[in-house]
């Protein structure tokens, strides 16, 4: 039996500290619904329509129905045949297609408490019916857990080339670190198109730091030193996301 791998873009996601969430009951049910509602995500057949915005420009594309998307406890990935792009066949529409996704994603688990590290790459790819297999999934996975350390989505190197070549460039949503170089999917810049997620985002990241540097002095006080190392670790994700979202509400907040 042969597999028919399909030419794709391939996300692979996280949602970091998810270990520790799971000791609450609450953080538990939350997280529970959120990777619940991804399958509804996943149940349109029929062609969609939409268009990005970006610096004043617009642009329309049309793809077949939702991309495919698998989750597995903490670990969600979703992927798009380059052939699902009817109009205009783009590899840059492809990228913007999953960043419709992640942003949603995004917005859900922010708002939530929660936030998310990726990689996203391009190859031969078989995702269906719950099945995924191929390279992608491997470069992508390791983009996650080997290169991206921070909360972004990382896009490989070629990937990005061809990206910022694509005729879709004008709708460009892809950042350079200036910390490693390395390239980023900037899905701040699409959900910050909508006013009421900045203020959503800044209100929510302050509130949870400074929630967690609580936890981190209460716990010192009393002596229970068992998970200091990991908070720590995820107090700093969080405050480097801080400094992502301070940034991009400078970059495309209101003036």
């Amino acid at each position: 039996m042969s597999i028919e791998l399909k030419d794709s873009v391939l996300v692979f996601v996280d949602i970091l500290g998810f270990k520790g969430l799971l000791e609450s009951e609450e953080h538990s049910q939350n997280l529970f619904s959120v990777i619940k509602n991804i399958k509804k995500q996943n149940t349109s057949t029929s062609d969609i329509q939409y268009t990005q915005r970006s610096d004043g420009i617009s642009s329309t594309t049309i793809m077949k129905g939702m991309p495919a998307i698998t989750s597995f406890s903490d670990c969600i990935v979703s992927s798009i045949p380059i052939e699902d792009i009817k109009e205009p066949f783009d590899i840059g529409n492809a990228v913007n297609d999953l960043l419709q996704f992640i942003q949603w994603l995004a917005d859900s688990l922010m708002f939530g408490g929660y936030i998310l590290r990726g990689g996203m790459t391009r190859g031969d790819l078989y995702h269906e019916d719950g099945v995924i297999f191929g390279k992608p999934l491997i470069e992508a996975y390791e983009l996650e857990s080997i290169k991206a350390k921070t909360p972004r989505i990382l896009i490989s190197d070629e990937l990005a080339k061809q990206y910022n070549e694509s005729k879709s460039s004008n709708c460009n949503f892809l950042s350079k670190d200036d910390i490693d170089d390395e390239y980023y999917l900037d899905y701040l810049k699409f959900s910050f198109q909508r006013s009421e997620n900045r203020e959503r985002y800044k209100k929510t990241t302050a509130e949870i730091i400074e929630k967690r540097k609580k936890d981190i002095s209460e716990k010192v006080n009393s002596g229970d030193l068992s998970q200091l190392e990991e908070d720590i670790k995820i107090l700093g994700k969080w405050v480097h996301f801080e400094n992502y979202v301070a940034k991009a509400l400078s970059v495309y907040g209101e003036k």
